[in-house]
């Protein structure tokens, strides 16, 4: 099961460090083109938005492989978690209902991660 986890965790920190780093990395009018929910949100917030997922995706995955303060998985793991339900009630608002499907999926995925490593 452990090693199911592992591969679990590898896969989820690969969608949220790309996704993190595109939010910090593009600039806003890139980004309103393909996330129509960009344009409600300052570029500040869409930057510190991209930063809590990128430290999510690093905290997923370097406490437990170098074993400094594991405890720090389970925690960022439920830090995307609350990530997935505050992008899942804009999507609601914004009624954008196909991306809240993928929005309910990663945070499912990251309580299985939380509930597993805590």
């Amino acid at each position: 099961m452990n090693t199911v986890v592992w591969v679990i965790q590898g896969l989820l920190t690969t969608v949220f460090a790309i996704a993190g780093f595109m939010k910090m990395a593009a600039p806003k009018s890139v980004l309103e083109e393909n996330m129509g929910w960009v344009k409600d949100y300052s570029k500040t917030m869409v930057k510190v938005i991209g930063t809590c997922e990128l430290m999510g995706a690093i905290g997923l995955v370097a406490p437990m492989s170098f074993n400094v303060l594991p405890i720090l998985t389970p925690i960022a793991a439920t830090g995307l978690a609350v990530v997935m339900i505050l992008a899942t009630r804009t999507h609601l608002i914004r009624k954008e209902y196909p991306k809240i499907g993928i929005t309910i999926f990663l945070f499912v995925v990251s309580v299985f991660i939380a509930v597993n490593r805590f």
